[in-house]
């Protein structure tokens, strides 16, 4: 893949960060890559940082070469071989490549004092390093094109609804950055031969996504913190870690993985006891309606209303609109990679004296049954039938005592 032609131009309002991307696979059409920043900004630096974080990771995906016709970092280049072993350690899938660039530069510091930056959504996890480093924290980033399409600028309205009376309270600016990084990088990957089995998206490409955004940014911070998704005990190999995203440092810019020491529940209690009108207005559906902030029905959207539930500010919020169904929750699948948080509702729950989502979450986690899972068990075929029923009276009886 060759990365040529960056230019740095106003458009509208915006300034706009390009570059023209031409991969090496049969599949592979030319497209092009923007960033489009605030205009009052002013000019950004034209510079390969923000293409090398990301095409390096889809490149390796797809055992192509990199090369960007421009200058890069030299700190943040020499950090590319690790990126590599490390991505190759955690999906055996993916291969080292040769990435190559026109020259190295080393990035100098705009500014006399430190300047700080956050990713924010407006959820659990950056509604969290928010308010642990809002003294510090002079400007949040919303990047457009990250979670939702780009193209969806109705999207758009409904979080900067949840998130301004937020980012007003606080007094910190807000920076909106639109990008179709994402949506071209998934068509081109799609046009593939090899397909990855799971979201590219969330485990091995978001990280990126967002250092890409930071890098676009770096004459005007010295450090933007990158708020984590797991704990240190539930880590897993994900697009977003603590060992990866400083790995995207430059001269001038350092990235800072944040949050890894508290719980979802715990950085709940923290807004919650610290900024409430935070807690009230936060945004965290995976399926980001255009027409309401949280759809109050899917996994996450209920874990969250649980939590709050257990906090005691669940009839506060001004952005789920719907109220917890519980019969619906004893339904409810949920992921095994999200086992601790359930585990610690359930804790919760029983410490406040909360019987029943207590039995509804141990419903969940299968440590009691409810009749609508025994019904279905009981339609499995006749042959197993007699011995689920024995095994699962066997654990109801157990759990009685």
């Amino acid at each position: 893949m060759i990365i040529s032609d960056i230019v740095c131009d106003r458009r509208d309002n915006d300034t706009e960060l390009s570059a023209r991307v031409c991969p090496e696979s049969a599949h592979g059409e030319v497209f092009r890559v923007w960033f489009r920043f605030p205009y009052d900004l002013g000019p950004l630096p034209v510079s390969g940082d923000p293409f090398l974080a990301a095409f390096l990771i889809p490149c390796m995906f797809a055992g192509e070469d990199l090369h960007i016709d421009a200058s890069t970092s030299s700190r943040l280049f020499q950090s590319v071989p690790t990126i590599q072993r490390l991505i190759c350690e955690w999906h055996p899938n993916f291969h080292a490549i040769s990435a190559t660039s026109a020259g190295s530069h080393a990035h100098t510091h705009t500014t006399d004092y430190p300047v700080t930056g956050t990713f924010y959504s407006g959820g659990v996890d950056s509604t969290y390093t928010l308010v642990k480093h809002q003294d510090q924290i002079s400007a949040l980033i919303l990047v457009h094109g990250f979670e939702n399409p780009v193209h969806a600028e109705e999207r758009l309205e409904v979080t900067l609804s949840a998130v301004i009376p937020t980012v007003q309270k606080l007094n910190k600016n807000l920076l909106v950055v639109h990008t179709n990084l994402r949506a071209s990088t998934e068509q081109w990957m799609a046009g593939l031969d090899k397909k990855y089995k799971g979201s590219f998206f969330g485990f091995c490409y978001q990280g990126s996504i967002l250092a890409a955004v930071g890098l676009g940014l770096q004459r005007m911070f010295d450090r933007i913190i990158v708020p984590a998704s797991y704990t240190f005990d539930t880590l897993v190999p994900y697009g977003s870690h603590p060992s990866l995203d400083p790995l995207w440092s430059t001269e001038s810019l350092d990235f800072i993985h944040d949050g890894c020491e508290a719980s979802r529940l715990e950085k709940i209690k923290k807004i919650s006891a610290q900024a409430p009108f935070a807690a009230h207005r936060l945004q965290v559906c995976e399926y980001n309606r255009a027409d309401q902030t949280n759809c109050c029905r899917c996994e996450k959207c209920i874990r969250t209303m649980l939590a709050l539930r257990l906090c005691g500010i669940l009839e506060q919020s001004i952005t789920f609109h719907h109220p917890l169904e519980l019969p619906l929750v004893r339904q409810m699948p949920y992921p095994r990679r999200w086992h601790n948080d359930y585990r610690e509702l359930l804790s919760e729950s029983q410490r406040r004296g909360e019987s029943e989502i207590a039995d509804v979450l141990r419903i969940v986690l299968r440590e009691q049954q409810s009749l609508y899972q025994l019904w279905g068990n009981l339609r499995r075929p006749p042959k197993r039938a007699m011995a689920r029923l024995k095994s699962l009276l066997k654990r109801w009886k157990k759990s009685q005592h």
